[in-house]
């Protein structure tokens, strides 16, 4: 019976049943990007619950490496931050960073080889902060992973407070820098090199910066609001935050 009702409304002999949805669905800038490009690709993971999950190989995925490397960046940027780690101090944090992203390996003896690689990415890091913190010494994180809740209602088109009605919008910001007097800098840490700079992100369907500066300015962050004066990609490989 079953195979049969599906074959029908595959046909058109037969329409298909609304889909009834057990909870409320939320929005993430990701998911709104998705639907931008492609609604199939969109309804496929919020509404089925499909998903692509890398294999286990002999190197780790790209979605590992990114989720090692924002861990490693969060822990780093740690207030009072510090610029110098001995080389056990060092091995310590990177043993947590992979306890706590749960890396999987094809081969355990691979890990000494990533472990030596994300050291150096680190002490690069470091050495990059250091210099930046001398240029702007002002500069103070404030805020990693930082969460953001409000909800999108259509008839004010603008985002408003959970409280009211309107669809549910979530998310996390990499990371927030102030200079103490309420200014912000929101910084999306990126492993590659191919981000755009804000003329572009609309004709690009490149949201996120945008909607995370927008919801940080509005108060619906664990920040208080303040004024966000730039909004960068901070990409690993280079160490180069100038697109944005």
């Amino acid at each position: 019976n079953n195979m049969s009702c599906a074959f029908s409304q595959d046909v058109g002999e037969e329409k298909f049943s609304a889909i009834v949805l057990n909870k409320e669905t939320s929005l993430s800038v990701t998911s709104v990007e998705r639907f931008k490009k492609c609604p199939f690709i969109f309804c496929a993971e919020k509404l089925f619950k499909l998903s692509d999950l890398p294999s286990l190989d002999l190197d780790i995925d790209h979605m590992s490496k990114g989720s090692f490397m924002h861990k490693l960046f969060e822990k780093l940027t740690v207030e009072p931050m510090r610029f110098e780690y001995s080389d056990s101090e060092m091995s310590i944090l990177l043993e947590e960073c992979r306890k706590e992203v749960h890396l999987l390996l094809g081969d355990k003896r691979m890990w000494q080889s990533l472990k030596q690689k994300y050291g150096e990415l680190a002490k690069s890091f470091l050495k990059k902060e250091r210099e930046w913190r001398q240029q702007f010494p002002k500069t103070q994180t404030i805020g990693r992973e930082v969460k953001v809740r409000a909800r999108w209602n259509q008839e004010q088109r603008d985002f408003v407070s959970e409280d009211e009605s309107g669809i549910l919008f979530r998310g996390f910001v990499d990371r927030i820098d102030s200079d103490g007097d309420n200014n912000y800098v929101i910084i999306d840490y990126k492993s590659s090199a191919t981000q755009k700079n804000y003329s572009s992100w609309l004709k690009d369907h490149i949201y996120q910066l945008a909607i995370y500066s927008w919801l940080v300015e509005k108060g619906f962050s664990e920040l208080s609001a303040g004024n966000v004066l730039s909004a960068v990609y901070y990409v690993s490989r280079t160490l180069d935050r100038n697109k944005g």
